[in-house]
């Protein structure tokens, strides 16, 4: 049996996740790709290695662009820092109900728009590293 464990608005570091040591899968919080890469912040992706945890970064945008520049810079990042790259995977937040998120077409605004949808998942799969995965809800509210 799997056990996911999501992050919870305001907990999302990595201690916390670790606490939970019967969990198979863990999540960041949501991660804007657009503040991650313009803001230099890559110091907040925080993914020391969690026994028996696989860790996944989940984060919201709407541009190809920036997929592109993010896994490019995981790659890299892999490189650079190995002790701290334990990543399995990315998921694309499709559902995280911030109105921020909504008014600036990401999370589930973007349930709407299966096209872009679409669009942002190619870019994140033309790689062989990192497993994808997307989370979504059902409607908006």
């Amino acid at each position: 049996m799997e056990l996911h464990l999501a992050s919870m608005e305001n907990i999302t570091c990595w201690a916390f996740r670790k606490l939970f040591s019967g969990a198979t899968d863990s999540y960041t919080g949501v991660l804007s790709l657009n503040y991650l890469l313009r803001k230099k912040s890559w110091k907040e992706v925080d993914l020391f290695p969690i026994s028996g945890q696989r860790q996944w970064i989940q984060i919201a945008t709407a541009k190809e662009e920036e997929c592109k520049k993010f896994v490019e810079r995981l790659l890299r990042d892999e490189k650079e820092n190995p002790e701290k790259f334990n990543v399995y995977g990315i998921q694309l937040n499709c559902s995280c109900p911030s109105p921020y998120l909504t008014n600036i077409g990401q999370g589930p605004a973007l349930i709407k728009r299966a096209q872009k949808v679409s669009s942002l998942l190619k870019v994140l799969l033309n790689q062989n590293k990192f497993k994808i995965s997307v989370k979504v809800r059902l409607g908006l509210a």
